[in-house]
């Protein structure tokens, strides 16, 4: 048969395991758990004995006259489920009828697929029963019992513990759903005499029925009943109702067939048209796809473009060499303008995809092709380039070891008074002091940096600063109409005019993707690229000739 390591319950493979010193199969895609013993390698599988039984009998041949016990028992038999042109209506109403009528805790229909698949489609189940729907049963099905369907035989189990595992390998299977008692028959895919559709009488109708036979060895399914509650035995009447409705099932199954087979042509058409418009769809769908992915690294190329460049760093073509940008990056929502005009031109160089960054060691052609993205280096929080797909190894940075990128960006002096301490490098913090300003300030000062924390601009206006300021960063998140307030208030102060300004905003940019936490102060003072670098290049852009930038509001990703 087919895999024995299948679940019986979605057919995907199963997973061995241990639990509580026994072996078990656990199905990863259903995530049921199944006895080890039911996917176990069962020998003697092939049929070629006969399959012990109950006295003898767990095969019966299909059922002779019967005398019905009252009129009121063959009453409750079904007669108009060939009426019903759906096949799965004729299966749902066999299974409900036939379980009230034998009084079982379960009745199912199993359906043999093309590819040999025998699966439970159909139930009618007791309360408080578990449900076999969807179960797959080929895997553990004998060739003998197969045999046995295929020529009409009946299959009565009135104790299924009593039979051997040997030769009955469903057996595990049915003991995991509680199954005491059995009773199986199979419903043939051959067209059986009609003529006992329109009986003289119930009792005719269930005689002449009686005589039929299997006409083809092919089955279409199997018509299963349950007893898992309490010991029963099948009564001759309850045989012969049951190979009835077997019976019923294939004719208002045939009966149906027509209807159907207009249906699967229809279907099989519409099936053509919508490949088609698939293929379409398909096709569609990648060109977007490719659009998205090209799309998004170039977002994020610009972003990480941005985020050296805001610092001063200078991009270089192979042909043309350095191409400088003097201007703002960002703005309060997204980027400015600026940098956009600049980010166009070099967009529509021939050379585009061959750019880089001064000192970067890989040029753009890297991150649009998707095979970099960026993260974050755990131990100077630069933007980092690492291939697609895999895991940052710590720390392989090569940028934790200089000062900067490039060696232009390192040359640049900052522009101070003279009679300040060189080394030293004096912000003022405009917002809200952080809880532990005090630790702060000591691990800025040692790392060369002063740091005055204001509340708001307007403690600012009556107070004299012992130094020249370089750099005021608003590290408060405020509109950008308060930024611009606070800018003006702070310019109009003597000492920190032509001092530039750092304001913070969370849509500056649109973000920096890489990253999952909020920038802080600390982030615009400690990391390279930042703190005396940035101070150094937005007072080198203030200084430009006709430079409109003196006392500007830089707004910088949050």
């Amino acid at each position: 048969m087919l895999n024995k390591h299948l679940c019986p319950f979605c057919s995907h493979s199963l997973l061995r395991h241990i639990r509580g010193g026994q072996p078990y199969w656990f199905c990863l895609h259903c995530h049921q758990e199944v006895p080890y013993s039911i996917c176990q390698d069962l020998p003697n599988r092939d049929g070629d004995r006969e399959l012990p039984g109950e006295k003898g009998r767990i095969f019966l041949s299909e059922p002779k006259l019967l005398e019905a016990e009252s009129q009121r028992q063959l009453e409750a038999i079904p007669q108009n489920l060939g009426q019903s042109k759906k096949w799965n209506e004729i299966l749902n109403a066999t299974v409900v009828e036939l379980r009230e009528f034998l009084q079982a805790d379960r009745v199912i229909i199993c359906k043999f697929a093309t590819n040999r698949e025998v699966t439970a489609i159909v139930e009618s189940l007791a309360p408080g029963k578990k449900t076999m729907l969807g179960t797959r049963m080929d895997h553990l099905l004998s060739y003998g019992e197969i045999q046995k369907f295929q020529q009409g035989k009946i299959q009565n189990i009135e104790d299924i513990d009593r039979l051997p595992l040997d030769r009955y390998p469903i057996k595990r299977l049915e003991q995991f759903f509680d199954v005491k008692i059995k009773l199986a028959i199979a419903i043939p895919n051959a067209i059986p005499d009609l003529s006992f559709l329109n009986p003289e009488s119930p009792h005719d109708s269930l005689t002449k029925n009686s005589q039929l036979s299997t006409q083809n060895s092919q089955l279409w399914g199997l018509l299963i009943a349950h007893q898992c509650s309490q010991p029963r035995q099948w009564q001759e009447l309850e045989i012969a109702v049951f190979s009835l409705m077997a019976k019923q099932i294939a004719i208002g199954i045939q009966e149906s067939y027509p209807t159907q087979e207009g249906l699967s042509i229809n279907q099989h058409l519409q099936r053509l048209k919508s490949l088609n418009n698939q293929s379409q769809l398909d096709n569609r769908n990648r060109l977007e796809k490719a659009y998205n992915n090209t799309s998004n690294s170039l977002e994020l190329l610009m972003s990480y473009v941005a985020y050296f460049v805001s610092r001063g760093e200078i991009l270089s073509s192979p042909i043309a060499g350095s191409l400088p940008f003097q201007g703002s990056v960002y703005e309060y929502w997204g980027y400015h303008q600026d940098f956009q005009d600049f980010w166009q031109q070099i967009q529509h160089r021939r050379d585009f995809r061959h750019i880089y960054i001064e000192g970067d060691i890989y040029d753009f052609e890297n991150f649009l092709n998707g095979s970099l993205t960026v993260s974050e280096c755990a131990i100077c929080n630069l933007p980092k380039p690492i291939p697609s797909g895999s895991i940052y190894d710590f720390p392989d940075c090569s940028l934790c070891q200089k000062d900067c990128i490039s060696k232009q960006g390192c040359d640049k002096s900052t522009v101070k008074n003279s009679k300040d301490t060189p080394n030293i490098t004096h912000i003022l913090a405009v917002g809200k002091s952080p809880t532990n300003s005090d630790n702060l300030k000591e691990w800025f000062s040692i790392n060369g940096f002063e740091v005055t924390f204001l509340l708001e601009p307007v403690y600012a206006i009556e107070r004299s600063f012992p130094h020249h300021i370089d750099l005021i960063l608003i590290h408060a998140e405020v509109s950008e109409t308060l930024g611009k307030t606070w800018a003006e208030q702070l310019g109009s102060h003597p000492q920190l005019q032509d001092v530039p300004i750092v304001a913070l905003s969370a849509n500056a940019g649109y973000g920096l993707p890489w990253l999952e936490r909020s920038l802080s102060i600390e982030d615009y003072l400690l990391t390279p690229m930042s703190g005396e670098h940035l101070v150094a290049h937005l007072q080198e852009l203030s200084q430009e000739p006709l430079s409109t930038y003196s006392n500007e509001l830089y707004w910088f990703p949050f």
